[in-house]
């Protein structure tokens, strides 16, 4: 799975639109079983969200309730207390009723659409805002593998349909031989512990070539550091 992420993430940077990049998610995430997506600029809330939406493919009735309702306002996805720095997933615990009636009648509702499930990824901005990307399903099974995998899309495809918008930003610093093969193990899911054995070094040195590659990549984790490099063609999409 991972390697046809890799690939298809290659194959995105040879488009030149936003609607190339829509358009090539959604032939890819019906493999996910997660066939709808939205890209926010930042954390809604309930008077700002469609002002945030700036790609998306989900059934229009929905989204146009969702606007009308603010939904976003009683959405558990977007709640205060899920923000986080990792995806997570939509609806992962029953919502009490009793406490939240509005939120219930919200999940039900979404449910009549073929939203049952969903994962939510936060994508963090140099700016310090946080934008956020959701993908949506009726019978998504969200495996640790298949999280990883639609994180690297989530990243990667948020960043893209970004830049298509934008110029260039100048040359980074040249991440060195260590660094590259560091970051390979990464991407192939390996921990620092294992990329140490791997490249026979201390895993102190492994975690310092890692955030040197994310400083001179200008990324701010290690997973935007992976996607980064494979965008500039830095790592072998076949890992």
């Amino acid at each position: 799975m991972h390697c046809e992420v890799f690939a298809f993430i290659e194959r995105l940077e040879r488009l030149s639109s936003e609607d190339e990049v829509v358009a090539a998610l959604e032939r890819m995430l019906p493999a996910f079983d997660m066939p709808y997506f939205m890209f926010l600029r930042d954390w809604p809330n309930a008077t700002e969200f469609a002002r945030l939406v700036f790609c998306r493919r989900m059934p229009e009735p929905w989204f146009r309730l969702y606007v009308k309702e603010n939904y976003s306002d009683i959405d558990p996805a977007f709640w205060p207390s899920r923000r986080s720095h990792r995806p997570f997933v939509w609806l992962e615990a029953p919502v009490d009723a009793t406490e939240h009636p509005r939120t219930a009648a919200f999940v039900r509702r979404a449910a009549d659409f073929g939203l049952v499930q969903g994962l939510i990824v936060p994508i963090p901005r140099a700016t310090g805002r946080q934008g956020v990307v959701w993908f949506g399903g009726a019978n998504a099974e969200l495996s640790a593998r298949t999280t990883s995998a639609l994180h690297l899309l989530a990243l990667y495809g948020f960043e893209r349909v970004t830049q298509v918008h934008a110029p260039r930003h100048e040359k980074k610093a040249p991440i060195t031989q260590r660094e590259r093969e560091a970051l390979r193990c990464a991407a192939d899911g390996k921990t620092a512990q294992e990329t140490a054995r791997c490249l026979g070094i201390a895993k102190r040195t492994v975690e310092e070539h890692f955030q040197s590659a994310q400083r001179k990549l200008g990324a701010l984790n290690r997973t935007q550091a992976v996607v980064i490099a494979m965008r500039d063609g830095l790592l072998d999409a076949r890992i």
